[in-house]
């Protein structure tokens, strides 16, 4: 027996919900679930009736696409720049690209001590001056270089011990200078 109507539409509102999932996640369990919507979508073509009915596909497709705006809600908007972003408040930091939303969670704390634990003391000294290059990569520039001779301009990090550290006392820059 066909089923027609709004059963079938129903029906291939499923089959559609099921196909658009499947795509949308292929990355992940899409990959395991495509198979399955496929048989969902044969076993439907087979009981329902075709013509308006399957315009319940798209009912479906549609469906997903608002639960996935739904659990999608209150993801903070990636920055332009591309860049980690946090403030001192936040708790949570954004890889910055579209596509990745909030991967990366990272308290502000343990960022703040992977950046000392890489450079150093550079890290919390009032001689460095950070700097990025165009293609996203951060170096430290001691400005002590430029007065005295004994002191790379650009150290090797970690650096564990300095004659010339000087505590930070003021927060460093936001956002380091481009080269």
């Amino acid at each position: 027996m066909r089923a027609t109507g709004w059963k079938a539409f129903w029906l291939w509102a499923v089959a559609g919900a099921l196909l658009s999932f499947a795509v949308l996640a292929i990355m992940s369990i899409g990959l395991y679930l495509l198979p399955v919507a496929i048989i969902v979508t044969v076993l439907i073509a087979r009981r329902a009736s075709a013509w308006p009915e399957t315009l319940g596909v798209l009912e479906g497709a549609a469906a997903t696409a608002l639960w996935v705006a739904f659990i999608s809600a209150g993801v903070p908007l990636c920055s332009k720049e591309g860049q980690m972003s946090a403030s001192h408040s936040e708790t949570q930091a954004t890889c910055g690209r579209a596509a990745c939303h909030n991967r990366s969670v990272v308290s502000r704390t343990t960022a703040d001590q992977s950046n000392e634990n890489r450079a150093g003391l550079c890290a919390t000294c009032r001689h460095v001056r950070l700097v990025t290059s165009s293609s996203g990569s951060t170096f430290y520039l001691c400005r002590l270089s430029d007065v005295d001779t004994r002191f790379r301009r650009y150290p090797t990090l970690p650096v564990r011990s300095c004659s010339g550290y000087e505590p930070l006392t003021d927060p460093p820059p936001a956002k380091p200078d481009r080269l």
